[in-house]
């Protein structure tokens, strides 16, 4: 109760000190150097997107044997943070000069630091459990120029926007050329495979090896009854009339049958009627060298159908940012805060005056009922200023 009587004797001092502090006050943050803030908000690129008709038809491609090449969310907020793009913005907005480390050692680096307080990046992520995808990027820039800050803001995402189209386009753009390249060296393989089975077609006269072999067969097959047959009337000659010529005539036919056998069986010269125990072996070979044909084309076709695959991709995996927010020139300061710095700096000194008062009160009470300790006190002042 002491207290607040001591205060209320004062209260014009108190009084007069407010208004004066106050108005001191709001003359100082009048004085303080304006900052104004600009935000732009963008949405990464769609991964592996493109419009309904696109998306579809590459649906029906065959699967992309390179893979993808689309820059992913999190490598986004990379290229936001990157040196060279903040380098790029330095230089574009003379920040050097704007952050007064022009004639400084290591301006760059000082004005990179410096930027690094006045450029906040923020993701926005959705998801939980350890799951999460970036949703939206948010840039906000803090300058003391308000076209300025705006400007930065949006050159940001302008340099953003050309590194991913940049670097999305790279890749379906090498990706094209290995693939020609592919396609080339397939062409050539295929090419040589086609030539060596002609030449062994055409040496060996071989066209269709199961229906040559098939008709080899058939034709070994009808010699053997034929054989049978001769046979058979050889045996009843003999039994019924001796020393008959039909006998002889018989015996030498069917020693040319069996010479005919004998050369379907064995021959190794080209002919339409393989030789059968020479046709595992020009069969296993025929088997390979179509095979080799066969993968070649294969291989041909799928690498065509990948070319025309990346040539669509290299049309429409140029995917840029989606902007939601452009940055608008702020009208609103950013800082400072006046009536903060008014509140704050009123409330302080008040805080200080107020106990000046009830410690003055406070010792003149004590120097009231002891005069010695207010000679020592003198004695003490006259001391301190004298040395």
């Amino acid at each position: 109760m002491q207290w607040i009587l001591v205060l209320l004797e004062n209260k014009k001092k108190i009084l007069i000190h407010f208004i004066c502090v106050a108005f001191l006050a709001v003359i100082v943050s009048m004085l303080l150097p304006k900052s104004y803030k600009a935000t732009t908000v963008f949405l990464p690129p769609e991964i592996g997107g493109g419009g309904s008709i696109i998306a579809s038809l590459m649906q029906k491609m065959p699967v992309n044997i390179l893979g993808s090449n689309n820059i992913s969310k999190r490598q986004i907020m990379t290229i936001l943070e990157s040196r060279e793009l903040r380098e790029e913005v330095i230089r574009k907005f003379d920040l050097v000069g704007v952050y007064k480390t022009r004639n400084k050692r290591d301006s760059l680096d000082l004005a990179l630091k410096k930027m690094k307080d006045n450029v906040m990046v923020e993701a926005f992520e959705d998801g939980g459990l350890g799951f999460s995808d970036v949703i939206a990027y948010k840039i906000d820039v803090i300058d003391k120029n308000p076209e300025r800050c705006s400007d930065m803001a949006n050159y940001f995402v302008d340099l953003v926007d050309e590194k991913v189209k940049l670097l999305n386009s790279q890749g379906p753009s090498s990706e094209k050329a290995f693939i020609e390249e592919q396609i080339k060296n397939t062409k050539q393989r295929l090419d040589s495979s086609r030539i060596a089975l002609k030449v062994f077609q055409q040496t060996n006269k071989i066209f269709d090896v199961p229906e040559q072999i098939k008709y080899a067969v058939q034709a070994t097959a009808s010699l053997r009854s034929e054989i049978t047959s001769l046979e058979m009337q050889r045996a009843y000659l003999l039994a019924q009339v001796k020393n008959d010529p039909s006998v002889e005539y018989l015996e030498d036919r069917i020693k040319i049958i069996r010479d005919k056998i004998s050369t379907i069986e064995t021959s190794t010269k080209p002919d339409l009627f393989l030789g059968l125990n020479n046709s595992i072996d020009l069969g296993n070979r025929y088997a390979d060298l179509y095979a080799e044909v066969e993968t070649q084309s294969g291989l041909l076709m799928l690498l065509l159908q990948q070319f025309e695959q990346a040539k669509i991709q290299e049309a429409n995996d140029v995917k840029s940012i989606r902007i939601i927010d452009r940055a608008r020139i702020p009208q609103k300061k950013h800082k400072p805060k006046r009536a903060f710095y008014v509140l704050g700096i009123t409330f302080f000194y008040m805080v200080l005056l107020t106990v000046n008062i009830l410690l003055r009160h406070k010792f003149s009470l004590i120097y009231a009922h002891d005069p010695d300790a207010l000679r020592g006190v003198r004695q003490i002042k006259s001391a301190i200023f004298k040395w």
